[in-house]
């Protein structure tokens, strides 16, 4: 899906509409814009490519490790402590599909969320409250599952500050009421179609209900003990120390609002890994937060000092399974030469080429952009709405009239009896298609071309 945000950020820099009616032509993502408003402004630089949206989400994956080293400095008055959480949430890289760096929304809607929550714990005035509701309503509008964790930290900024979380709550409520409210008018009636009401049919993968436990949350499964082995006596003294109340009490719901988010999401059909980046970012923070604490009190006895000593030792073995070579997310000189391949094929076909699985390459082979499969799929998946009528109807018309020079396809589901009737099988894109796969998402790659029977 990577190319397609490319094709969504190549409509705002060019000034068109993202939310529109679907055609074959083009089919937004189901997320709000934000997050490709943030990659045109970089775009309008680097142009229009891989660059400008892969350099937001390290730029955000950054944000991401400090806005953690700052929560957990903040908590605890442990510099060490952030720093070990900030590298923690680093070494998941590859749990979470290795995609801190891919041009998608989660790395800038996890930044701003983090950030929201920094906001809102050092908040000591009004406006600084304001802001932390700013920032939360900001990772609402790069992706919506961002409102779940978002709640719970105003929730917890409430217990930190009574009149200081009302404000960021007011804040975060007027935001994200009001740019939704003027999307929804200005893209009506498309936005609301796209951003809410297609993400609710997806179907739920109830396999998930305990999966989410004992495989994802199980990889991170020692980190995660120790912040839970510490927080819970951090509670229970909560309630004999009020001082400590509303800090105890903003990390229980931030860390819980953000292994929700997750944990709802992986729920849904067509997730994938990096959905599970939320509850890694509160694993981190609730692993550096204790071991913070705990440093401190290690001088006060031996038995603290040797629960120090047992996190330390429960966050290496963590840190070891966790060891990974980074140098195997880089595409190899092959593959890198078979995409060059690739869009030169394309190239040499004359006419309009279809390659509905893949956004961006056909503009690098100077061929205008299509919809992208997984949009298509969106709206699809509704069966039954005039919407999804339309785009089937759409689609086969323009199989029948052979309104397309050339369809490249991942695989042959898509449209396939239309495709089929109109179309043949005129073989591989590639003798040796198989270097086309990814190194990290789906393993799918460029496989078949159909040529028109004419």
């Amino acid at each position: 899906m990577e190319g397609g945000v490319v094709d969504h950020v190549a409509r705002v820099v060019a000034g068109e509409p993202l939310y529109v009616e679907p055609t074959p032509d083009f089919v937004p993502y189901i997320y709000p814009p934000l997050g490709y408003h943030l990659a045109a402004l970089v775009a309008r630089v680097t142009g229009v490519g891989f660059l400008a949206v892969r350099l937001v989400s390290i730029a955000a994956s950054l944000g991401i490790f400090l806005g953690l080293a700052r929560l957990v400095s903040r908590d605890t008055g442990s510099r060490s402590a952030g720093l070990v959480a900030a590298g923690l949430f680093a070494a998941t890289w590859t749990l979470s599909g290795s995609f801190l760096d891919i041009g998608r929304v989660d790395a800038p809607a996890l930044c701003l969320l983090v950030w929201g929550a920094c906001a809102a714990r050092c908040a000591r005035t009004r406006a600084g409250a304001a802001v932390a509701g700013l920032l939360l309503a900001a990772a609402f509008l790069c992706k919506q599952s961002a409102l779940v964790a978002a709640v719970p930290v105003v929730l917890g900024a409430v217990a930190l500050d009574r009149r200081r979380g009302l404000v960021a709550g007011a804040s975060l409520a007027l935001a994200a009421g009001a740019s939704t409210a003027w999307l929804a008018v200005t893209h009506a009636p498309w936005y609301g179609e796209f951003v809410f009401r297609l993400p609710g049919e997806h179907a739920l993968v109830y396999r998930h209900l305990l999966h989410f436990w004992t495989r994802d949350v199980a990889a991170v499964l020692l980190a995660a003990l120790v912040g839970v082995a510490a927080l819970v006596p951090r509670l229970r003294r909560a309630t004999r120390e009020p001082d400590d109340r509303g800090p105890a009490l903003f990390l229980l719901l931030t860390c819980g609002g953000l292994v929700a988010s997750s944990w709802l999401t992986r729920l849904h059909s067509g997730n994938y890994a990096n959905v599970l980046m939320p509850m890694h970012a509160a694993v981190c923070l609730g692993a550096g937060c204790a071991l913070g604490r705990h440093r401190m009190r290690a001088r006060s006895g031996a038995r603290a000092a040797r629960v120090h000593v047992a996190m330390l030792a429960a966050l290496a073995v963590q840190f070891g399974t966790l060891v990974h070579d980074p140098r195997d997310q880089v595409p190899s000189a092959a593959q890198a030469e078979a995409h060059a391949a690739f869009v030169e094929r394309l190239r040499s076909i004359e006419g309009r080429v279809v390659v509905p699985f893949h956004g961006h390459v056909a503009r690098l082979a100077g061929k205008r952009p299509y919809s992208h499969n997984m949009g298509v799929a969106d709206v699809l998946r509704a069966d039954g709405s005039p919407m999804a009528a339309d785009l089937r109807a759409a689609f086969e018309r323009d199989l029948a009239e052979q309104a397309y020079d050339a369809v490249v396809l991942d695989v042959t589901g898509w449209n396939r009896e239309a495709l089929e009737a109109s179309y043949i099988d005129a073989g591989p894109i590639l003798e040796d298609a198989d270097a086309l796969v990814p190194v990290t998402g789906a393993a799918v790659r460029p496989w078949r071309l159909y040529l028109p029977r004419r």
